[in-house]
């Protein structure tokens, strides 16, 4: 088996114990839990490249997310689902979902959510041809992996 069909085949298993994960936690009443288990599902399903079910699984971890009052699952839900409207080439969702992400890090005062806000806020901007801002968007990041003491961050940076 090549590594690709290996890491397919692990990619499906972790996505049959998420969704296993999933109904228990529907079971059990645990809203956070479902939310975390909906954003697992939408990690994996974007990873397999199935899009239009990784939005569908982000959306629902992000209404929970909201639902709760949960503004950390928040963030990284609409940073999940900007990821994935760009993969959908849909750029003006995919900037308005990490905006909002970034706000909502700086909001809470999570410092490296905030900075990996910064580094997904990067990536964009590049493939859009907008270096200047992209580069302004990495030194906020990287000043902020230095400040926090996240050396692997930095590093990537």
């Amino acid at each position: 088996m090549d590594r690709i069909t290996e890491a397919i085949s692990a990619i499906s298993i972790a996505r049959e114990y998420q969704e296993k994960a999933l109904a228990i936690r529907i079971e059990i009443g645990s809203r956070n839990g479902e939310a975390s288990s909906y954003g697992n599902l939408g990690t994996l399903s974007h990873s397999l490249d199935r899009c239009d079910k990784a939005r569908e699984y982000q959306e629902k971890a992000l209404a929970i997310a909201i639902e709760t009052g949960d503004r950390n699952r928040e963030a990284t839900s609409y940073g999940n689902l900007g990821t994935v409207f760009q993969s959908l080439c849909q750029y003006d969702k995919a900037r308005e979902y990490q905006e909002k992400a970034l706000a909502i890090k700086i909001e809470i005062g999570d410092r490296d959510g905030e900075a990996t806000s910064y580094g997904n806020l990067e990536n964009f901007l590049q493939l859009l041809g907008q270096y200047e801002k992209a580069r302004e968007y990495q030194e906020n990041a990287l000043a902020i992996r230095i400040e926090i003491g996240e050396r692997d961050g930095e590093a990537t940076s």
